[in-house]
C-alpha cells in the first residue's frame, strides 16, 4: 500500500512551514522532508510512522525538531493544532516542549494514548 494521504501529507508540509518560521535552521530531518514532490511518501521521512496496512500516520517524533530553545532572536510561535486533525490515527505524539503544546487538546485526537513533552537528553 502507498504511504500517507494526502490529507496528512499536507499537514506535515504545514508543520514544517510553521518551524521554518521560527527558525530557518531547522533539524535536519525536516530538511529531508520532500515537500516539493507531490508523489514523496511521508511514511517514509523521518520522525514519521504509519500503520503498515492502512498506511495512515500513526506517531509524529517532533523533539529537537528545531535546535534553539527558548525561541531564536525573540521570536515565539504558537502551533495551529488544529492541523492534527489530518492524522485520525495518530496515537503517539512525542513533542518538543510544553512551547509546542500551548492550546493543545486531547479531545481533538481522541486515539492519542501518549503525549511526551518531556526533554531527550
Amino acid at each position: 500500500m502507498r504511504g500517507c494521504l494526502e490529507e496528512e501529507r499536507m499537514a506535515l508540509v504545514e508543520f514544517k512551514a510553521f518551524i521554518k518560521t521560527l527558525d530557518e535552521y531547522p533539524d535536519d530531518s525536516l530538511i529531508l522532508w520532500d515537500v516539493n514532490d507531490n508523489k514523496s511518501d511521508c511514511c517514509d521521512w523521518e520522525r514519521v510512522k504509519c500503520d503498515a496496512t492502512t498506511g495512515r500516520v500513526m506517531e509524529l517524533q517532533l523533539f529537537y525538531v528545531r535546535p534553539c530553545y527558548p525561541f531564536p532572536y525573540g521570536r515565539s510561535g504558537i502551533l495551529n493544532f488544529s492541523l492534527f486533525h489530518a492524522f485520525e490515527e495518530l496515537v503517539s505524539l512525542d513533542c518538543l516542549s510544553i512551547d509546542l503544546l500551548v492550546g493543545f487538546r486531547m479531545k481533538v485526537m481522541k486515539k492519542v494514548s501518549e503525549v511526551s513533552r518531556s526533554w531527550r537528553g
